[in-house]
């Protein structure tokens, strides 16, 4: 029995090796390709987003071709990530939406929430609980 929950464990420690270095090769490749937004359209939104939200921190916003969807990154200096298509697939107000809710998240945090949850899922990986409430909060920092 030992030797099958080694195996397992080796198991969960590879996959999830395998899907971090994913994740850390796409953020490399995110912060390289990104250039600060320049749209003046685009600015101004961003920053009646902000004005709407009460937000006195200044978020830089950058254009990636790496991404499909708009995303916040950062935990100490958070930014927004847009792909370059949403300026051409998305109407002005679908636009707000999507900057209202990365600002959200910006504000909220979420990413220490996040960096948090993860350490504790990575003490406690033995504890099942531990993943309900890691999925439960997934969920609610999304809604």
């Amino acid at each position: 029995m030992g030797r099958c929950f080694v195996h397992s464990v080796d198991f969960w420690n590879n996959h999830h090796a395998s899907a971090d270095s994913a994740l850390l090769s796409v953020f490399a490749a995110m912060k390289r390709s990104a250039v600060f937004l320049e749209n003046p359209g685009l600015l101004r939104l961003v920053s009646q987003c902000r004005e709407e939200l009460h937000m006195k921190r200044p978020i830089s916003v950058f254009i990636t071709p790496v991404l499909k969807s708009p995303a916040c990154v950062g935990i100490l200096k958070p930014a927004i990530y847009l792909p370059p298509r949403l300026l051409s697939d998305f109407s002005e107000e679908e636009i707000r939406f999507m900057l209202l809710h990365e600002l959200r998240h910006c504000r909220q945090n979420d990413n220490l929430i996040n960096l948090l949850v993860q350490i504790a899922a990575v003490l406690y990986w033995f504890h099942p609980m531990v993943w309900v409430a890691r999925n439960e909060i997934r969920c609610d920092r999304e809604v």
